[in-house]
């Protein structure tokens, strides 16, 4: 198969997407502020630029003025040098498709000329829809190619926006770092949908990974699993439907406190017969699961999937898939018929399980949906 275009993201792909607002321990903390939905709001197109500086003049001490004068500073944008000269040199067909306000037009695509080396910029501002699959599809309807979507390459850092693509039959490629995509694209273009299939086969194996039971002494080095993330839609659930909305939010790490409040309850577990599993490169603890022993559930059926993480840099190669499967394996051989899950809402984490064969639960543990309300709680059928 050939790519014949290429769909490319913008932020975290082309350039750091904080590159505007680390000018300042200031500017960050708005930037961080976003999570209430702010940011969401704005690269939706529910709320204009003119009432975002509106808002951040009220959480900063600048005037509206000053503020918008920063927003459409171009000098900021540290770009990825391999991988921004790659697309200014304009290989193939190809369109930006980026969540970004409309201001990006206004100012990125105006400051950086980027309408004279693409064949469509579509920004989700614009479109009023951040669902990154039919941003796509626009985009590539607007490039008058007569191209198919699966020789359609969207190069882009979330997982879940390549998801999206690949629901409406398009072709992506999971972009990491500059020197990453630097070597995987050596070969040609159509090298990266081989790289992206190949991680894809290969999974937890195309790492030194080794998977064994951890002792209780290993319980602490949990918390030095890196669950950094960046979220860009949560779900909720209505009406016993799931609903995504977008919601942004920095997870920079650990909750502060979390590992006080939790690492006891980890011990407990581990204390009345919970099995941990662990995923180590060389010596360094980059996964973990946990099942409880105690059966749960109105027929005393379920065990808890207690815990599930992959460091950040190890994400997208299969681990997680492995250590949910080592989980569901013990359940099996202890008996239980359905593992119960209480999953944080991030769009990347629900979607994780629902692919795995998950389902929104009916039969909701009360004690464990007063302790975690907001999460989506699940339910799995353990094979027989």
């Amino acid at each position: 198969m050939h790519v014949q275009c290429l769909l490319w993201d913008f932020g975290d792909t082309r350039c750091d997407e904080v590159s505007l607002w680390r000018v300042s321990p200031e500017w960050m903390e708005v930037y961080r502020s976003f999570d209430d939905g702010l940011g969401a709001a704005w690269s939706l197109g529910d709320l204009d630029t003119r009432g975002f500086v509106a808002e951040l003049a009220r959480r900063m001490p600048l005037t509206e003025v000053e503020i918008l004068a920063h927003l459409t500073r171009t000098d900021l944008f540290k770009f990825f040098p391999f991988t921004y000269a790659f697309f200014r040199s304009r290989h193939l067909p190809q369109a930006i498709v980026t969540v970004n306000p409309a201001l990006f037009s206004e100012v990125v695509v105006a400051g950086f000329a980027f309408e004279e080396i693409t064949d469509a910029i579509v920004v989700s501002g614009e479109e009023r829809t951040i669902d990154k699959g039919e941003l796509c599809r626009r985009a590539l309807e607007r490039m008058n190619l007569e191209c198919d979507p699966s020789r359609a390459l969207l190069i882009d850092n979330k997982q879940s926006n390549l998801d999206a693509w690949a629901e409406r039959g398009g072709i992506g490629y999971l972009y990491t770092t500059d020197g990453a995509f630097r070597r995987d694209v050596a070969g040609g273009v159509d090298g990266l949908i081989q790289r992206q299939e190949s991680t894809a086969r290969r999974g937890s194996r195309g790492l030194d990974v080794k998977i064994g039971e951890l002792e209780r002494q290993d319980i602490r080095d949990i918390w030095s699993i890196d669950r950094a993330e960046v979220v860009d839609r949560v779900y909720y659930r209505e009406d016993g439907e799931l609903v995504l909305k977008p919601e942004r939010h920095d997870v920079q790490g650990w909750p502060p406190g979390e590992p006080e409040r939790y690492g006891p309850i980890l011990l407990d577990c581990f204390d009345h017969g919970g099995t941990f599993y662990g995923a180590f490169d060389g010596e360094t603890l980059i996964g973990a699961t946990v099942l409880e022993s105690r059966f749960i559930g109105r027929e005393k059926d379920q065990l808890q999937l207690k815990f599930l993480h992959v460091s950040r840099r190890h994400r997208e190669a299969g681990l997680g898939r492995t250590l949910f499967e080592k989980a569901v394996a013990k359940a099996r051989e202890l008996g239980g018929r359905r593992l119960y899950i209480s999953a944080t809402p991030s769009e990347n984490t629900v979607r994780f399980y629902l692919r795995r064969g998950c389902r929104v639960t009916d039969d909701v543990d009360a004690a464990l949906f007063k302790l975690e309300p907001e999460d989506i709680h699940l339910e799995f059928d353990v094979p027989v």
